[in-house]
């Protein structure tokens, strides 16, 4: 959420001069690409990313604008083809909860729920645990968001009902975080939910 919180400030920060002179747009859209360019030098991608998503939304159809989005896009499919390598694997469900807490655990189910991902889908499963019965639930296309929100992003899937789930690794890749973050309205359109998001937690075991 901290982080969340200093990229949303940035962001807006960056938004504040629309209206400004195309001197001043110029002016800060070249600190936001040579803040890019130094990430990369340090192999950061992520903050490259960022600063590079910053830039190109001061304004997207300036010179700096349409050589940031570039850069934007390119480094993106990068973030992406690592994701999908990370998140590879078979995991089983923690809890569900939401910024405001944790709601439900796999203790206090009598479901084991499991999620393997592959590089072209998730499948889910629900298997009983008196009985190890295991029952199949769905399968999705893996398949990447790319209507932006509020903030840069390359890690938010699409489910065929709409919403849209961003998918996170933390604890060096034990845990995998998933946070409902809104749905697609249109072709071109989404919607976002930026409070008492649904998230799930699921543990790898494969």
């Amino acid at each position: 959420m901290r982080k969340k919180l200093i990229f949303l400030t940035l962001l807006l920060f960056s938004l504040s001069f629309y209206s400004q002179s195309k001197e001043e747009i110029e002016k800060h859209q070249n600190k936001w690409i040579t803040e890019a360019k130094e990430e990369l030098i340090k192999n950061d991608l992520l903050r490259a990313f960022m600063s590079y998503g910053f830039a190109k939304d001061i304004d997207s159809l300036t010179q700096n604008g349409i050589f940031a989005s570039k850069k934007y896009d390119s480094i993106k499919i990068i973030l992406r083809k690592k994701l999908i390598q990370k998140i590879k694997g078979t995991w089983k469900w923690k809890n569900t909860g939401s910024n405001w807490g944790i709601s439900k655990t796999n203790k206090e189910s009598l479901i084991e729920k499991i999620l393997i991902i592959n590089e072209s889908y998730l499948s889910f499963y629900e298997v009983n645990k008196k009985t190890k019965k295991t029952n199949f639930i769905k399968r999705e296309k893996l398949t990447f968001n790319n209507i932006p929100g509020m903030l840069p992003s390359y890690h938010e899937l699409v489910y065929s009902n709409k919403q849209i789930w961003s998918y996170n690794l933390k604890n060096e890749g034990i845990i995998l975080h998933l946070t409902n973050t809104g749905e697609i309205i249109d072709k071109n359109s989404r919607n976002e939910i930026v409070c008492g998001n649904t998230e799930l937690i699921y543990e790898r075991i494969k």
